[in-house]
């Protein structure tokens, strides 16, 4: 039955008073009617062992608060005793490091916002580990989250907008920025209240600003934590006031925003026009030196015409040369960044579907080689020769990787002898404790390089 609802219930003999009856009111083998009306119910739950909660007045919406999450709360717990143990109005506390009790962090994690419940907490789920019981009440709460390392949004203000701005879309914002641990009483640093307009995803900001404004919808307020990587840098920014190496804390309003198409709401040519227009963005920070901003450039431009499968042929034709460029250029920004894997990883997308481009044979060579995968490394240099054969880059990939292999191996066979001299060492040296006099004693045999001639590989 729903709250509210009227009705009649008809119940055979074998499921009321059976063959004896109740006499003198209800007689033998009686049928029996009931009117019944449902005026309310209260909710009770064994949310955990030795946690009881009894809900006394329903709330709003579908959330429920998280662990990190600062909760805003009535409570009223009392002893076995009946003594007061918390009596907390309008108490702030993050949900599972500053609730009195587990029982109570765990209750206010089945809860919606204005809920009321009654609690009955067995030992240890009380304050101080004590049984208790009383009523709660969840008045509100801000949600903490992180959003990328380093970068922790706390929300302030929330809104019923579900929207958030995706990469390409101009937001407005009004931000205060304060120093970390700087006092509330002193000027900040940005604001109070600057109106900032930018590109989401475009470098125009920080990026922890940049990254928090994406989570947020409009109309939201948020408290921004950042680290000084992804604030100001180990620079700073003099410009601004902000010292070198601050951690940072931002005030953040998203006031209004433009959402940029995404892509699935383009037809043909406005997906290779964006992801063209974005290959051209990754192309100017690559030569600007900004390599990793070029490679999140690039993947977002494939990302555009990543699903092809209802392209018409001329138009998959050129979004194939679009992707195969993209993913070239991403695997030569992940060498300039060190990020060996993911470089080839990207070489190897373009070789899965074309084995004989050279370009892409380059990339993942050098690759490899930052992977100390030598014998792999050799194999892709030599099919890139092998295509382009008048190659200086592929020439001098070649010398390199002679003598980095060779001090490689070089490295190793010492290695390896130190290890066996070692283990000869520790052997003859348990048999002598066992009393075996026939041991001998040998030294480590000598690294085996000095007599051994370079051997050209080709």
């Amino acid at each position: 039955m729903k709250k509210g609802e009227r009705a009649t219930f008809v119940l055979a003999p074998s499921y009321g008073y059976g063959d004896a009856g109740s006499p003198p009111t209800i007689p033998a083998g009686a049928t029996l009617t009931f009117d019944v009306e449902l005026l309310s119910w209260k909710s009770v739950r064994d949310i955990a062992d030795g946690v009881t909660k009894t809900v006394v007045a329903e709330g709003g919406g579908w959330k429920t608060p998280q662990a990190r999450d600062v909760v805003r709360v009535n409570l009223t717990l009392k002893g076995e005793d009946g003594a007061t143990l918390v009596d907390m109005q309008g108490a702030e506390f993050e949900l599972d490091t500053g609730a009195p009790g587990a029982g109570v962090a765990t209750a206010l994690k089945t809860m919606k916002k204005g809920e009321k419940a009654a609690l009955a907490l067995a030992a240890p789920h009380g304050p101080a580990g004590a049984a208790a019981t009383g009523d709660l009440e969840l008045l509100s709460w801000q949600a903490v989250e992180d959003v990328v390392p380093g970068v922790v949004k706390k929300t302030i203000t929330e809104t019923e907008s579900w929207a958030k701005p995706t990469p390409g879309s101009t937001v407005r914002v009004k931000v205060t920025g304060r120093v970390a641990g700087a006092d509330p009483a002193s000027p900040p640093f940005l604001g109070p209240d600057a109106d900032l307009e930018f590109v989401v995803d475009e470098e125009a900001v920080p990026v922890g600003l940049d990254e928090a404004v994406r989570k947020m919808g409009e109309g939201e307020t948020a408290v921004v934590s950042a680290a000084a990587a992804a604030a100001y840098g180990a620079a700073g920014d003099a410009a601004l006031g902000v010292p070198p190496g601050a951690a940072v804390e931002w005030t953040v309003t998203l006031v209004s925003m433009d959402k940029a198409k995404e892509s699935w709401e383009m037809d043909e040519p406005e997906k290779l026009a964006a992801a063209a227009a974005q290959k051209g963005a990754g192309n100017a920070h690559y030569k600007a030196g900004a390599y990793a901003a070029a490679a999140k450039r690039y993947a977002r431009a494939a990302s555009f015409i990543e699903y092809d499968s209802g392209f018409s042929a001329e138009t998959k034709a050129a979004a194939a040369d679009l992707k195969k460029a993209c993913a070239l250029n991403i695997a030569a920004a992940r060498v300039k960044l060190g990020d060996w894997a993911a470089a080839a990883a990207a070489a190897t997308q373009v070789l899965d579907k074309d084995s004989s481009n050279a370009k892409a044979l380059f990339r993942r060579a050098q690759a490899r080689l930052g992977l100390q995968e030598y014998v792999e490394a050799g194999a892709d240099i030599r099919a890139a020769l092998a295509l382009d054969p008048s190659s200086a880059d592929l020439r001098a990939l070649l010398a390199r990787h002679r003598k980095e292999s060779a001090a490689y191996d070089k490295q190793s066979r010492a290695a390896f002898a130190n290890m066996f001299g070692r283990m000869a060492k520790l052997e003859a040296a348990e048999a002598k404790a066992a009393g075996n006099k026939n041991v001998v004693e040998v030294e480590a045999p000598a690294p085996m390089d000095a007599d051994v001639p370079e051997v050209a590989t080709t």
